[in-house]
Parts: structure tokens; sequence; C-alpha cells
């Protein structure tokens, strides 16, 4: 112990961040984003799209 208050750097956060999504129906960054769909290219990176938990529910999206 070094006899001084932890600084806000010293401190583990009190929960990780969490990872966010792009959903591609909605528009928007969500935490609840899942794989729909994979678009493959014959030349070039391919796609994935994901989708949030409401959009998911609204669109009757199956994750891939």
């Amino acid at each position: 112990m070094t006899g001084r208050w932890p600084s806000a750097a010293d401190r583990e956060p009190t929960h990780p961040r969490m990872a966010t999504t792009w959903c591609h129906w909605h528009q928007g960054e969500t935490i609840t984003g899942l794989l729909i769909a994979v678009i493959e290219q014959a030349s070039g990176p391919g796609a994935a799209l994901y989708a949030c938990e409401t959009c998911r529910r609204k669109f009757r999206l199956e994750p891939a």
C-alpha cells in the first residue's frame, strides 16, 4: 500500500466496455447485434449484415 487513494487510471472499471455492431436495418449502433447474412463476392472482401434484437423481431430475421 502506498498510502494514497487509487487514481482513476489505477482502478478497474466496474464493468467491461460492451462491444457494438452496426445494425444494417435501422442504420445505427447496437450491443445486441447478431450476424444475419454473409454476402460473398467473387473478388474482394465479402460483407456481413448484422441486426439488433428489435429489428430481428420486427423483420422476423433469423441469425446465420
